[in-house]
């Protein structure tokens, strides 16, 4: 698909040539609809993203503040454009009933481009709303007359490579540390890999109305203000966007139980647990979650929530994740707990992260107690850092950006290449037949003096070769090649997708995409999301003729857009009813009881127990399983300066080949578990997260059964795009003396949000594998001159990422060594 791509930037060439003039008249129009003298209608821009804060080439919320001045109210058409990859306009638009005199607040949602920082300038417009319809029939309010515009700028604008963490709140709770040094000048953490913004301040009231507002943030650490203070479309935005892979963590408050209450209109995702408040709590039993500096006094009077599982709660509404109590107590009595909710997760805080003991002195240390709920590892700041200065290893890396190449993995080629091989062997032949070859044929038959004729001739007969196989080799049908990221949870309702995705539509003028219904059978659709998208590198130019387009900014789940005959690139976010049959326990022979994996203690071994089957499109290759039986151990001596090793007790696995749909894989014959947690066995599995960035490099050979490390390929870097955050972080020692080469810098641009570190804070398995040249995994629809919707036939690559929570099995608060853990 290459080869379209540059067949598409000669088309953009060409219709600079043809359509100059309607260009200009287009810049025209587009002046004067830009200016406007009425100030009918007064428009601010209070919040700029939630929190403040947006991340370029991805989508942003805008709370708006609309006065209208009118007498009496009316409908009042807001709109942002945006321009697209192809230099098209995309107009998000929403509309409002006016009350004037009254400040209204109204949420807009559009993709930022790529290119998207601090200095740039979007115009707000809002028109006089007007009845019409689409260009699929459907009746919309169409712009009438320009009220008034406002030009706006962003506040904060985070770097692409950056992820995004929110607080509801005014307390940092130790979270602060995510972003780095206070220095901190590199968008990259000098002893890490990826930064995270740390956005502090926001409250239950600026909250957003739809999910696609919280997008950019994976996390959300919610610690003061009142659930019930939600409107029920926040309440829904939240709860969508925790479906769709959010981590809504709970700080629950000293007094109170507002999040426990029937009032929450959240409490559907609240973890099933009882909470008992315990006051006057000595936490020097949780000194080492807390703090790294065994003399640090602890208060010895504290307030802390302990959680038990409710009666009756299932196995994954109510899962302790850190004890409450040193010693086998604290297995029963949770210091955290968590219920999972479609691809995300709810986690309830029952620490004072935000008492002002602990914020005074930047505690929790997030090395000790957020690491082990978030689901990060490593290092935030070095020894040499806190001292002033950068490790030699932290500055000069090599970055590899792993997802750097979704533009080349969904280009489409291959009639491109067709077309320009055929154009090459016309030119050579024609100009051979016109030129010495045609003149030496008629200087043997004594005609020269009629060169020109065979010269015309040739012309004629090569225009009509080159005509007519242009005409055969040119796309007729309406086609697509895709790159997916598909995620599902054992025993939840729904999956989640991301894919990118090149439509070619083989014709001129305007056609209709639409991410199809959120549940299998169409019956229930979520707000699924359609944008146009820019690859990394793009040329950042568009053709003459730009037009502008419709985009409902609430429910973006389908466009309307200008076409020319070639390919529109779009990235979709989905999520619905499964659609395809994922790994599923099967029942094996001769084994009584439900079908289920576990680990199970065999005669003080560790043992896999548990078959798996699919029946998915076709087989799964590059297959790699991990079985995480639980956090290691709490304690000092783990958590000292320069540990670099996971929190987690991990195995990790590779099939020694593809695994076909309908074949049973039985994990107790493939997997051997027994060295999980053994000195071996841990070196082995940081050893596995760090090749990552070091393989290619280390002459490290393949076979079967060897997990592919190897970034320099497409398939390895997806793994370590879904294993994002347990990626082994640079040797950073003072013992270093010297830069080590061989180390790399990850970074990701296009797929925040969609790693799967979060779960190496709870027992689970962990299956990833890819499907190539299969279909999409949920429907990508265009519609007919009909009215009907008919499905976008598409081939590519789709990453699945399947996670199977095992029995919750919290670590031990004790004084271990690092072999024991």
């Amino acid at each position: 698909m290459r080869g379209l791509v540059a067949q598409h930037s000669a088309a953009r060439r060409a219709w600079i040539v043809l359509s100059v003039v309607l260009a200009i008249a287009v810049s025209a129009r587009g002046q004067d609809e830009s200016s406007s003298d009425g100030g009918e209608v007064g428009i601010a821009c209070p919040w700029f993203g939630v929190g403040g804060a947006v991340r370029p080439g991805e989508w942003a919320g805008l709370r708006l503040a609309i006065s209208d001045k009118s007498g009496s109210p009316r409908e009042v058409l807001v709109r942002i454009v945006v321009p697209d990859p192809d230099g098209d306009r995309v107009h998000y638009e929403r509309t409002l009933t006016t009350n004037p005199g009254v400040q209204q607040r109204l949420w807009m949602y559009l993709r930022l481009p790529n290119r998207f920082d601090v200095n740039s300038v979007l115009e707000v417009q809002a028109f006089e709303a007007v009845e019409g319809r689409d260009d699929a029939g459907q009746a919309v309010f169409a712009s009438g007359r320009l009220l008034w515009s406002q030009r706006i700028k962003p506040r904060r604008v985070v770097g692409r490579t950056e992820g995004m963490l929110g607080i509801v709140g005014s307390r940092p709770m130790g979270l602060s540390r995510y972003a780095g040094p206070p220095d901190q000048v590199r968008n990259y953490l000098p002893t890490g890999h990826e930064r995270t913004e740390v956005v502090g301040q926001i409250s239950a009231e600026s909250m957003p109305d739809r999910w696609q507002g919280l997008l950019s943030y994976s996390v959300v650490v919610w610690n003061e203000g009142l659930p019930a203070s939600l409107s029920v479309d926040q309440a829904e935005a939240i709860r969508e966007w925790v479906r769709r892979g959010g981590h809504l963590v709970v700080v629950l408050p000293r007094v109170g139980g507002a999040w426990l209450d029937s009032g929450n209109p959240l409490s559907d995702l609240v973890p099933r647990v009882v909470v008992s408040r315990e006051e006057g709590a000595n936490l020097t039993r949780l000194g080492p979650l807390i703090t790294k500096d065994s003399r640090q006094e602890l208060p010895t009077s504290e307030t802390v929530q302990v959680m038990t599982a409710s009666p009756g709660a299932g196995p994954t509404e109510a899962i302790g994740i850190l004890p409450a109590y040193a010693g086998s107590e604290g297995r029963e009595k949770w210091l955290v707990s968590r219920r999972l909710v479609g691809t995300g997760m709810v986690t309830l805080v029952g620490l004072d992260a935000a008492s002002r003991w602990m914020t005074e002195r930047g505690l929790p240390d997030a090395e000790l107690f957020w690491h082990r709920v978030l689901g990060r590892r490593g290092e935030l700041e070095g020894r040499a850092t806190r001292q002033g200065g950068l490790p030699r290893a932290a500055i000069g890396r090599e970055t590899i950006t792993l997802d750097r190449d979704i533009g080349d993995q969904i280009a489409k080629g291959e009639a491109a290449g067709k077309g320009v091989l055929l154009g090459l062997g016309v030119f050579v032949l024609y100009w051979l037949a016109a030129g010495p070859l045609g003149y030496a044929l008629l200087k043997r038959k004594g005609w020269q003096r009629h060169a020109w004729v065979g010269f015309v001739a040739a012309a004629g007969v090569f225009t009509g070769v080159a005509w007519g196989g242009a005409t055969v080799l040119r796309p007729s049908r309406l086609s697509a090649s895709h790159l997916t990221v598909l995620d599902h949870v054992y025993g939840q309702p729904v999956q989640r997708a991301r894919s990118f995705v090149s439509v070619l539509i083989p014709r001129y003028g305007r056609a209709t995409v639409r991410v199809g219904g959120g549940r299998s059978d169409g019956s229930e659709a979520t707000r699924n999301l359609l944008s146009p998208w820019e690859p990394e590198g793009g040329s950042g130019s568009g053709f003459p003729d730009a037009r502008g387009y419709r985009c409902e900014s609430t429910s973006p789940d389908r466009l309307t857009v200008p076409t020319r005959a070639t390919v529109k690139q779009f990235e979709a976010e989905w999520s619905g009813g499964p659609r395809w049959e994922m790994p599923r326990p099967q029942a094996i022979p001769g084994r009584e009881g439900e079908p289920r994996l576990r680990v199970a203690d065999v005669k003080g071994e560790r043992k896999m127990e548990g078959a798996l089957v699919h029946n998915m499109p076709s087989a799964l290759t590059s297959v790699v399983i991990i079985v995480n039986v639980g956090q290691k151990n709490v304690a000092r001596s783990l958590n000292g300066p320069g540990v670099r090793t996971l929190l987690s007790q991990v195995g990790v696995y590779s099939l020694p080949a593809d695994w076909g749909p309908g074949e049973a894989l039985d994990l107790g014959l493939v997997l051997d578990v027994t060295k999980i947690g053994t000195p071996r066995g841990t070196t082995e599995a940081d050893r596995f997260f760090q090749e990552f960035l070091t393989a290619g490099r280390t002459g490290r050979s393949d076979g079967p059964g060897v997990v592919d490390a190897d970034t320099t390929r497409m398939a390895a870097r997806q793994v370590a795009l879904a294993l994002f955050s347990q990626l082994g972080p640079p040797d950073v020692s003072e013992e270093q003396a010297s830069f080590n080469s061989g180390e790399r810098l990850a970074q990701r641009r296009s797929l925040h949000g969609y790693d799967v570190g979060v779960w190496f804070t709870q027992p689970c398995v962990i299956v990833i594998g890819q499907i190539e040249n299969g279909p999409l995994p949920f429907p990508l629809e265009s519609a007919t001159g009909a009215g009907e919707w008919r499905q976008i036939p598409a081939e590519g690559r789709t990453v699945v990422r399947w996670v199977y929570p095992l029995e919750g099995s919290p670590p031990v608060i004790g004084v271990v060594t690092d072999e024991e853990g």
